[in-house]
């Protein structure tokens, strides 16, 4: 068995895995239960960066449930850990759960902030999965803010790269994106959020990130 030879990293990612996937559908105990299993292994592997995944995930889980105030402590936690190593994806991913956290808190101009540093990151390291999260997020936001049509497109610009990566939103965002997106069609005529969302989903990925991080768009 990995764990009684000590090759703990060998069980890492397959944890990891198993408490995403339990999270996607809402089984919120069953992935801190991994989690915990996950966390015994990279402590025992001395992995520092597996630790920041740890809290990450835990931070996430926390966001998931309606846990704010756990999931603000377990992602700035994260954070930390994560600035001491050179994963510029993990921690693009801390700050875009962080934007999520900030937006469902009422807190848009930190959002914003968390939420473009996230994509920034998440662009200059090729993550293309990170970057639609980060965009569905500066859309969610655009749309809080009454920049319907803005959102609109970011909202297809990430609808199509999802597409393009072969990807289906999680069970457990599923409630939460559609209610950001029904806020939306409702702020404009049909005949406007149509024409919106098609310009964003014809949009190439510079393209909607330069539109996600324009200077005036927040």
């Amino acid at each position: 068995m990995a764990r009684a030879s000590g090759d703990t990293l060998s069980v890492v990612f397959p944890l990891v895995n198993l408490a995403l996937n339990a999270l996607f559908l809402g089984d919120f105990a069953g992935s801190e239960a991994y989690l915990d299993q996950h966390q015994t292994a990279i402590q025992a592997a001395g992995s520092v960066s597996g630790m920041a995944e740890n809290k990450r995930l835990r931070g996430y889980v926390a966001l998931r449930q309606g846990r704010y105030p756990l999931a603000r402590k377990l992602l700035q936690e994260a954070v930390e850990i994560a600035r001491s190593g050179d994963d510029v994806s993990l921690l693009a991913r801390c700050h875009v759960h962080q934007g999520y956290l900030a937006l469902r808190e009422g807190s848009t101009a930190e959002a914003y902030t968390l939420l473009a540093d996230g994509l920034r990151g998440f662009h200059e390291s090729g993550a293309s999965e990170g970057v639609q999260l980060a965009l569905r997020g500066l859309a969610a936001l655009a749309g809080v803010q009454r920049r319907s049509e803005r959102a609109a497109q970011l909202f297809g610009a990430a609808e199509a790269l999802r597409e393009r990566l072969g990807m289906v939103l999680p069970p457990v965002e599923r409630p939460e994106y559609e209610e950001y997106v029904a806020a939306v069609r409702t702020a404009v005529n049909d005949h406007d959020f149509t024409t919106a969302w098609a310009e964003g989903r014809g949009m190439s990925l510079d393209q909607a990130v330069g539109l996600a991080l324009e200077a005036d768009t927040f």
